[in-house]
C-alpha cells in the first residue's frame, strides 16, 4: 500500500496540463515547434525537485513566450 501522494508528485501530474495551458495561447507562433517545446519543457520539469522549482521555471516559461510573441 502507497501513502498520500506529495504535493510534488501532484505538482509533476499537473505538468501536462499546466505546459498545455501556457502553450496553447501561443499554438500558431510555435506552429510546427510546438511539440518539440512541449516535450521538452516537460522533461525540463519531471526533472525538477521541488515545487518552487516547478512554479519558477513556469513563470520563466511564460515570460520568455510572451517575449517572444508579445502576447498580451
Amino acid at each position: 500500500m502507497t501513502g498520500p501522494k506529495s504535493h510534488l508528485q501532484y505538482s509533476k501530474d499537473n505538468t501536462k496540463l499546466q505546459l498545455r495551458n501556457i502553450l496553447n495561447g501561443y499554438q500558431s507562433d510555435l506552429g510546427r515547434h510546438y511539440s518539440s517545446y512541449y516535450y521538452y519543457n516537460l522533461r525540463t520539469v519531471m526533472g525538477l525537485s521541488s515545487e518552487q522549482e516547478i512554479e519558477e521555471h513556469y513563470e520563466k516559461l511564460k515570460n520568455k513566450l510572451h517575449d517572444m510573441y508579445n502576447h498580451y
